[in-house]
């Protein structure tokens, strides 16, 4: 079953599915969504596995509306959690870089993860999540001369988004 973008309900809950996105650790491919709460603002992001989303399709889901791109709908305030969204880099190489959208809560596990997107090499553009804790966790590697966290901020944005040539 193809997961399109887009605003679904389950009952009187309302949610933006974002897209599909794969951990970078484990491969499981969930649902990126927001919650969407009274007067469309949401809450914060979710990771759905990609299976339990599949099998309430049909059943009390249902797709509102579809998008012809994954987009954000009204974020909430962010700069109170761990990561903010904006430009990151990455430790290893000075041409990496990343669309980071914002922590996002795994539903079935309770784990948290930073969503986001890599804007080179082969993956390039695509929904990824990474655990937060690996996320920002310190690193020592004198092979690279560097000491400091794993993925480290270049430029913060005031609104998570999605980069403008997505690819699913």
């Amino acid at each position: 079953m193809k997961i399109v973008p887009g605003l679904y309900a389950i009952d009187d809950w309302r949610y933006n599915v974002v897209g599909i996105s794969n951990d970078t650790e484990t491969g499981e491919r969930c649902v990126l969504s927001q919650h969407l709460s009274g007067g469309g603002r949401n809450t914060t992001f979710f990771l759905v596995p990609f299976d339990q989303f599949v099998l309430g399709m049909g059943k009390d889901q249902r797709m509102l509306q579809e998008w012809n791109a994954p987009r954000i709908i009204e974020s909430a305030d962010y700069r109170f959690h761990d990561v903010a969204p904006g430009l990151y880099g990455h430790f290893k190489s000075k041409a990496s870089a990343y669309n980071v959208i914002g922590p996002a809560l795994n539903i079935k596990t309770g784990e948290r993860f930073v969503a986001y997107q890599p804007l080179y090499g082969e993956h390039r553009y695509r929904l990824r999540h990474r655990l937060l804790t690996m996320f920002c966790e310190r690193v020592e590697k004198p092979e690279y001369n560097y000491s400091g966290t794993r993925f480290f901020l270049l430029d913060q944005y005031p609104e998570p988004h999605i980069a403008a040539e997505y690819q699913d």
